[in-house]
C-alpha cells in the first residue's frame, strides 16, 4: 500500500508486502545548517555533490536541506533530552542540539 508499495510493484516485486510508517529522528547539529552538514557529509550524496560541484554546490545543498526541513516542521531540540543515548557520544565538535524531523 502507499507510495512504497507502488514503487516496489513498479520495480517488479510481487511477493513483498510493504507497510509505510514514519518515526521521529534527530540529526546532530547546533543549528539547522550544522545538522545539514552533519547529514550530507555522512552520506554518499555529500561526496557526490562535492565531487561534481565543490563547496559551492555543497553550500546550496545545505540551504536546500534546511529549507525543506523547516518547511516540513523540523525543530531544534536539546540532544540530552531528545536522544539521551547520544549524551557524551560522538559529539567531539561540542554538539549539544539536533534537528528533529517529526513523525
Amino acid at each position: 500500500e502507499g507510495k512504497l508499495g507502488a514503487a516496489l510493484k513498479a520495480a517488479g516485486f510481487t511477493d513483498i508486502s510493504a507497510e509505510e510508517f514514519t518515526y521521529s529522528t534527530v540529526i546532530p547539529g547546533n543549528s539547522p545548517r550544522d545538522a545539514a552538514k552533519t547529514f550530507l557529509h555522512a552520506t554518499p550524496v555529500g561526496a557526490k555533490l562535492n565531487e561534481h560541484g565543490g563547496e559551492e554546490l555543497l553550500e546550496a545543498a545545505y540551504d536546500a536541506y534546511v529549507e525543506c526541513a523547516m518547511e516540513g516542521g523540523a525543530e531544534m531540540v536539546d540532544m540530552a533530552s531528545a536522544e539521551p543515548e547520544w549524551t557524551g557520544q560522538d559529539l567531539e565538535r561540542g554538539v549539544t542540539r539536533g534537528l528533529r524531523f517529526k513523525n
